[in-house]
């Protein structure tokens, strides 16, 4: 209905997703972000779902869906095809991105239960991260690339118990590439130890300067701790692993002053998770979210 510049839209919908946005009736496009306040502008923060918002004093023609459902072809279409996604699909893309898998039926379920409980996007990153099935993982693929073989189960559940109790990425790392298997699988030679942990964290052969350098180093010292961590904490790796965030995570190359900015953090903190957090809390990840 519309009388007195009033407006009243009622919807039938099924309820499972999640959006929050100010569409202008009359322009159909969308006039303010989300969650935002400006009173006396030309919007004012908007209730749940609902009819006849205040702007500037006087009724117009504005709702904002904080709507839950199935099928949003129509609000999308009403502000030109929002590119925003749902909770749902959010959810999905952490399932794909941080789990490596799609989501099943009773989890995406608890976890749109809670965005919707909560709004906080922040804690159920969290609870991917900091989860048994991430650690699992995680430990699973230290021993594909390490090592090149599967771990066993026992080996993993121990690692991976290690790992969320300490929550540190490095420590696990040290602690395959300086066991002994690392190095049998070396070659049992200092030169294939060096040659193996530049493959193998820095993605290359290492150069010749560098090769004999670090082979008279450990003949003279049997430090390879010393090496590791010289390695796992360089700003080369911290470079290559920002860049591998980007291409993951937001499906584009990182500009050179961000991924110089992102690895500093990393030497800086050596906590993987604090780059991990942020960037599936960024603005860019959560509009990615579409793809699923």
């Amino acid at each position: 209905t519309n009388s007195n510049d009033n407006v009243q839209i009622i919807l039938s919908v099924k309820f499972i997703g999640y959006h929050q946005y100010y569409i202008n009736l009359d322009t159909k496009m969308k006039v303010g972000p989300e969650n935002s306040i400006k009173v006396g502008g030309t919007y004012n923060i908007l209730e749940n779902s609902g009819i006849n918002y205040d702007v500037n004093g006087s009724k117009r023609n504005y709702i904002t869906s904080l709507a839950f459902y199935k099928d949003f072809n129509f609000l999308n279409n009403i502000i030109n095809n929002s590119p925003y996604p749902t909770y749902e699909q959010f959810i999905e893309s952490l399932y794909m991105k941080v789990l490596n898998r799609k989501s099943d039926s009773s989890g995406l379920k608890h976890w749109v239960n809670h965005f919707l409980l909560t709004g906080d996007k922040r804690k159920i990153i969290y609870g991917f991260l900091l989860s048994k099935e991430y650690a699992n993982n995680y430990t699973r693929s230290l021993y594909r690339h390490f090592l090149d073989r599967e771990g066993a189960p026992f080996h993993v559940d121990n690692w991976s118990n290690l790992f969320m109790k300490n929550r540190n990425h490095f420590e696990l790392m040290r602690g395959f590439l300086a066991s002994d298997e690392f190095f049998l699988k070396s070659g049992k030679t200092y030169l294939g130890f060096v040659t193996r942990l530049f493959q193998k964290v820095l993605n290359r052969t290492p150069t010749a300067h560098e090769l004999n350098g670090w082979v008279n180093y450990l003949i003279e010292t049997n430090n390879k701790m010393y090496a590791i961590n010289y390695i796992l904490f360089s700003k080369e790796y911290a470079n290559n692993y920002v860049r591998s965030l980007y291409q993951h995570f937001l499906d584009r190359e990182g500009a050179p002053f961000h991924v110089d900015n992102w690895s500093n953090l990393l030497i800086k903190t050596r906590n993987h998770y604090q780059l991990l957090q942020g960037f599936l809390v960024s603005k860019e990840f959560w509009l990615k979210a579409v793809r699923f």
